[in-house]
């Protein structure tokens, strides 16, 4: 058995003596030692509820190691072994079938409390309001409080118990109850109670609806986190029971309930295995598992791993590499009621000793997945209750982080649901030796006494003299033996190889999940579909990119119905390769921030509006451009009655003196994408022109003079787009003119346009094989934002014809970046009107080259090569073939 492992877990106690645990209620059948059911040590303990008419409870509640036990703070959750038998004559979970307990009193007393309550009389006069609290009338002890949570013409519709005041009652209240308290008067209430302890918290995990076939179990709960039933005052820092409950709804004639060893802490720790030996889930639950400890936090039903704490795999300090690897496994996170980011596989290693942990399995030679495992949560974690229905969050989420720096995660061919978040990281490793080789078909490299197989995986890329190309680590032999799958080309006794890898996920699928933070890992194939925006998960993005970098090495992945499918938060030039979207509210997000030039003037200074109607079409400000990428510019706006069509930023050339009399001049050096009108509103508002088109991301010359604009030509003298202006006291570094019809016209000195025009912040995404975000689904959410631009590509169609312009049919064309000739555009042959049509998302500008021949049969002609630059436009290039008299 491969593997060395550790835990936390702190014993409380391990049911060798009765004499350890408090009893408070009646049992039917009694403590008692029994070595026939044990899990851990020597004997378990078996007890009995019991109930012939209404409801028998009783808890049991083990003294803890030290009195007045601090357990708060540092993310300890209570671990004990139950099991149960008679679980069809047991309550239901909400009513406290099953239930864990933690008190600070030494040892706490029986009471009843309120459970739920029911509406009898909404109230006969007054006015209730939500939020008011109803003080319970009746019944002996403290008493309780309800909490309105609904209410209708202020009458009372539905309340709640009060969390922190559920009353503890001798004797409970006669129904239905009065109350007082709130605004109204007259509400009266049915009320369950529960049998339960002072100052004792108590978390339901069990119950006749969730658990009639479980046998042993592990049950956990989080010490911090929210009980279901909180009695009293209880002190986490000062706890001196912990245990557990039990409510029977039915005669029982046999010790329906046993128990056995109950500990605190978070989980287990994973270490060693090599290459050749990895640690698997099988090795860890045997050791787990085994008599002398049953940790509990990894179990085994059916072929399905169950977990119920954290992997740790791995530690900073480690003196060996761990290498863990499971493969074709399920994994299950159960369903209890600990903190939402308790769950967690944590992957870290040593700066000398590296981690490795992968699931399935990865042929580089082939590009094929295999084997591999689906982890996921159970529970009804689609939505707001627990898996009997009761109201609240579902706990069974669960957290990947593997973004150490000494650590390699490798995911293959995986299903993953129902993961809180994860955090990965590219991470390349590197092991350069000096070996021995013997070449035989493939080649086995047999170590020197001064190096093993320490540090190398299967997968791992080989270089190095006498290599190949893309040869990789197909098995490992022993620890001083390991086999490549290609032959090398020669062999010797000092041979110099390197052996890397990095962090990678390939061709798996995550669906009802949380926010990846990427950190460049690896992503190809892989499947992000239906991110979970509710509790707990309440997640907003699939991916997170902080760089061009970090987005490069993320490929031919489907993005299905996201909320936001990737957040960019560095602005750049990206590449997107055969990414696509569906059904996202947003496909990408650009959260990287603008800047405001210098010339801005405030909506602040508004005193009226310029209308653009069926005369004036235009309002213009001028400005200094700042040596950035043009983003957006910022009109403030509204309208009147019901204009429509669309509107347009744009800017322009600067002609005149800037600080009286701009004017725009020349074609737009930029337009925006088109705003709507009739999202507009009748109050000034600030309104976004994004200048999200291609080549529309001009750079603004630092210290030049600009014009930007905005028009709309599409109003009348009644329904208009108005701009915010300042005609009482001008004050902006440039000056403000009006178009009408073609003509441009300064307002002097006397009015200015509230106006911003926003630099830097731009992501420009070029697309290729196939990756379709769509520039309709872009969110730039910065305060101060930037802008998206998605490059769709231009089409560069070339005509040939020969010199009595004839089209040519069947001619070869090619067109490729003059700079990288392999980045070829287009490579086919004329159709019957002599053209072929390349699309090219290359930056416009960029220099390309068409050759041209027809030497096939029929009139051959001489070759022809031409330059040209990519264009902003769809555009169509004419070559001419003279015919080759020699050929012909």
């Amino acid at each position: 058995m491969a593997g060395t492992f550790s835990t936390d877990l702190t014993p409380i106690k391990a049911a060798e003596a009765t004499a350890d645990y408090s009893l408070v209620g009646t049992l039917k059948s009694a403590m008692a030692l029994n070595d026939d059911y044990k899990l851990e040590s020597t004997n378990c303990i078996t007890c009995g509820v019991s109930s012939a008419t209404g409801t028998g409870t009783a808890s049991i509640l083990a003294l803890t190691p030290s009195a007045n036990l601090n357990l708060t703070g540092a993310g300890y959750h209570f671990f004990m072994w139950i099991k149960g038998i008679a679980w069809p004559s047991m309550a239901i979970r909400a009513s406290g079938g099953l239930g864990m307990s933690i008190s600070s009193d030494a040892p706490p007393t029986a009471v009843i409390s309120v459970l739920s309550a029911v509406v009898v009389n909404g109230g006969t006069s007054g006015t209730y309001a939500v939020s008011d609290v109803l003080t319970v009338v009746g019944g002996t002890g403290t008493a309780a409080t309800l909490t309105v949570t609904g209410v209708s013409a202020g009458k009372v519709t539905t309340v709640i118990p009060t969390a922190s005041t559920r009353g503890a009652y001798t004797t409970f209240p006669t129904n239905p109850v009065s109350v007082t308290g709130g605004g109204g008067t007259g509400a009266t209430f049915t009320l369950t109670s529960i049998n339960t302890t002072t100052n004792t918290k108590q978390w339901f995990v069990g119950g006749s609806n969730t658990d009639s076939v479980v046998g042993w179990t592990n049950y956990v709960v989080d010490i911090d986190g929210t009980p279901d039933i909180s009695i009293g005052t209880p002190a986490m820092n000062s706890v001196d029971r912990m245990g557990f409950r039990m409510t029977a709804t039915a005669v029982v004639k046999v010790a329906n309930f046993i128990f056995d060893v109950s500990r605190y802490g978070k989980g287990s720790t994973i270490n060693d295995g090599t290459g050749s030996v990895p640690v698997t889930l099988a090795d860890y639950q045997v050791y787990d598992n085994a008599n002398a400890r049953s940790w509990g936090v990894v179990t085994t039903q059916n072929g399905i791993y169950f977990i119920c704490g954290k992997l740790n795999i791995g530690t900073v300090a480690q003196s060996a590499e761990t290498v863990f690897k499971e493969q074709a496994n399920v994994i299950v996170y159960q369903d209890f009621p600990v903190a939402s980011t308790f769950y967690e596989i944590l992957v870290v290693g040593a700066s000398a000793q590296k981690t490795t942990f992968q699931l399935g399995s990865y042929d580089p030679a082939s590009g094929l997945t295999s084997g591999g495992c689906t982890i996921k949560g159970s529970g009804n974690v689609n939505s707001s209750s627990r898996t009997d229905g009761t109201v609240g969050i579902a706990h069974s989420v669960w957290t990947l982080t593997a973004s150490d720096a000494n650590q390699v995660t490798k995911l293959y061919a995986s299903t993953f649901s129902e993961m809180l978040s994860a955090a990965l990281a590219y991470n390349a490793v590197s092991i350069e030796l000096t070996t021995n080789c013997t070449t035989n078909g493939t080649v086995t490299l047999v170590t020197s006494d001064s190096y093993d197989t320490s540090g190398i995986v299967i997968g791992m890329k080989v270089t190095g003299t006498n290599i190949d190309a893309n040869t990789y680590v197909s098995s490992i032999e022993s620890a001083t033996s390991l086999t490549m799958d290609k032959a090398a080309t020669g062999s010797g006794s000092s041979l110099t190889m390197t052996f890397t890898h990095n962090n990678e996920i390939r061709g798996c699928t995550f669906s009802n999940f949380g926010t990846i933070t990427t950190n460049g890992c690896v992503i190809d194939s892989c499947t992000f579909q239906d991110v979970k925006t509710g509790a707990p998960i309440s997640a907003t993005y699939a991916l997170i990119v902080n760089s061009t970098t970090e987005m490069g090495r993320i490929t031919n992945s489907k993005f299905i119905n996201c909320n936001r499918a990737i957040k960019i938060t560095t602005a750049g030039d990206y590449t997107f390769t055969g990414n696509t979207f569906s059904g996202n509210t947003y496909d990408i997000e650009n959260s990287a921030a603008g800047a405001n030039v210098t010339d801005i003037y405030s909506e602040s200074n508004s005193d009226g509006t310029i209308a653009l109607n069926d005369s004036t079409i235009g309002v213009s400000q001028s400005f200094t451009g700042d040596g950035n990428k043009l983003a957006n510019a910022v009109f403030y706006l509204s309208k009147t009655n019901a204009p429509s069509g669309n509107a347009v930023a744009k800017v322009y050339a600067h002609s005149g003196t800037f600080a009286s009399s701009s004017l725009p001049t020349g074609t737009a050096l930029a337009t925006s994408r088109n705003v709507d009108v009739t999202a507009l509103t009748g109050s000034l508002a600030l309104t976004t022109f994004y200048f999200g088109d291609q080549g529309q991301n001009i750079t603004l010359t630092n210290g030049t003079k600009y014009v930007v604009t905005i028009e709309y030509s599409s109003g009348t003298s009644s329904n208009t787009v108005n701009v915010g202006r300042d005609a009482s006291s001008a004050t902006a570094a440039g000056s403000c003119a009006t178009l009408v019809g073609t003509t441009w016209t300064s307002t002097a000195t006397t009015t200015d346009a509230c106006f911003y025009v926003r630099t830097g912040g731009v992501v420009t995404i070029t697309l290729a094989s196939g990756s379709n975000p769509s520039a309709n689904k872009v969110l730039n959410s910065n305060a101060i934002p930037g802008a998206i631009t998605i490059n769709t590509g231009v089409n560069i169609t070339v005509h040939v014809q020969d010199s009595s312009q004839v089209n040519i049919t069947g001619a070869g064309v090619q067109i490729f970046q003059t700079s990288t000739p392999t980045n070829i555009i287009a490579n086919t042959t004329t159709d019957g009107s002599g053209n072929i049509v390349g699309s090219t998302t290359l930056s416009v500008g960029t220099g390309l080259t068409i050759r041209v021949r027809k030497s096939s049969s029929g009139t051959r002609y001489v070759p022809a090569e031409t330059t040209t630059t990519v264009p902003s436009v769809d555009s169509t290039i004419t070559v001419v073939l003279t015919v080759d008299t020699i050929a012909a």
